[in-house]
């Protein structure tokens, strides 16, 4: 019990606590925030070229997968059994990992 009111005490001071302006303001979150623009971009660009990569039937369900479509409405839409949909999902996501393991 001891733990637990420590755990979330603490928790709770963590979500209280406040940027001040000076580390918004600070050169280095300025500095960083622009070389992370590049990245951005190199990133989505690389995103593209992986799912560009999948097979077609691969890509299709695993984008209305990430859409937030469930298992059962892509199946109706593909007219493919459920269980296709969750390999196709799968092998996806086990294509893409490997593409961008530069990533992690």
């Amino acid at each position: 019990m001891k733990n637990t009111f420590y755990n979330s005490f603490a928790k709770s001071k963590r979500r209280s606590e406040v940027i001040s302006d000076e580390d918004v303001a600070s050169p280095n979150l300025l500095h960083s925030s622009s070389r992370n623009g590049g990245e951005i971009k190199f990133a989505i660009e690389d995103i593209g070229k992986a799912m560009n990569a999948l097979r077609p039937a691969y890509r299709t369900a695993f984008q209305r997968y990430f859409e937030g479509y469930r298992y059962e409405e892509i199946a109706l839409e593909l007219s493919i059994p459920l269980g296709t949909v969750k390999t196709y999902i799968h092998q996806a996501r086990c294509e893409l990992k490997k593409y961008l393991k530069m990533y992690r």
